[in-house]
């Protein structure tokens, strides 16, 4: 599967495309062509819920996204829906755009947002935190777990 982070912030273009061919099982015609992008951002906000469904506090009222790309747009639906507790997002991007884009979405969802600049405020203030950061050249580690709190549940589906 590929991964759906635009290429060097330009909209509409990804460094990786996905497609699924999905073919007859008799004959192996293929008989439909999937957008791999989407499925992969839904598959992943899927499989992070999940853990966290069994793994998260119970009645949490808040969660941080750090990373603001078009994971987070999937994340924040599937958390929303998971954990209708939710009442506070945090968000840390290296892009106020996008940031503002899915504090909107979250609005929309009846979440209050808080974008913030500081990756200890995020964590120290979400019970839930998903980490969707892309591993960048040079990158060093800036996300203390020990700032969490007890209890909490944490996701990291990048590699940054």
């Amino acid at each position: 599967m590929g991964r759906s982070d635009p290429i060097q912030g330009k909209p509409g273009t990804y460094a990786i495309n996905a497609l699924i061919c999905a073919s007859d099982c008799k004959t192996g015609i293929p008989i439909a062509d999937l957008d791999g992008n989407w499925i992969t951002l839904i598959r992943t906000a899927a499989m992070s819920a999940a853990a966290a469904n069994y793994l998260a506090p119970a009645a949490q009222t808040t969660i941080g996204f750090v990373g603001c790309g078009a994971q987070a747009l999937s994340h924040l639906d599937a958390f929303v829906d998971l954990f209708p507790s939710l009442r506070r997002i945090y968000l840390l991007s290296r892009s106020a755009t996008s940031a503002e884009r899915v504090a909107i979405a979250a609005s929309k969802k009846g979440l209050n947002s808080m974008i913030v600049n500081d990756p200890g405020t995020l964590v120290s203030q979400s019970e839930i935190v998903v980490s969707m950061a892309p591993r960048l050249p040079d990158s060093k580690p800036f996300l203390d777990a020990r700032l969490l709190p007890s209890p909490s549940f944490a996701s990291s589906v990048e590699s940054g």
